[in-house]
């Protein structure tokens, strides 16, 4: 009977241990891009210290796509631009000032 009072003791250990701890969710922003005639729904973070972790997933497939943590401050700005031409992409990064252009990723150049 005593092991039975042991075992029972050590298995609601375990399972006390495995509930995971209730945390904060970070608060984000949802907003809309438009890209072309398509209206593509986006949740932006807000730069924070201390760090904290973002998860990354398909909305559709459910699939985690990564998981990051950052410390301090993290402020990601990113813009896009698309053209036919390798050409016409330097004419953007010339004309913009833009800086750190790799090679053509055909080769061509």
């Amino acid at each position: 009977m005593k092991n039975i009072y042991s075992l029972m003791a050590a298995v609601a250990a375990v399972l006390w241990l495995s509930n995971p701890l209730d945390a904060a969710q970070i608060t984000t922003t949802a907003t809309t891009l438009r890209i072309g005639a398509e209206s593509v729904p986006v949740q932006v973070s807000p730069a924070r210290t201390p760090g904290y972790y973002r998860l990354v997933y398909d909305v559709t497939t459910k699939k985690i796509r990564t998981l990051v943590y950052s410390i301090g401050i993290t402020e990601t700005i990113n813009g896009l631009y698309c053209a036919d031409s390798y050409a016409e992409v330097q004419a953007y990064v010339t004309a913009n000032g833009l800086t750190g252009l790799p090679k053509d990723p055909k080769g061509k150049s």
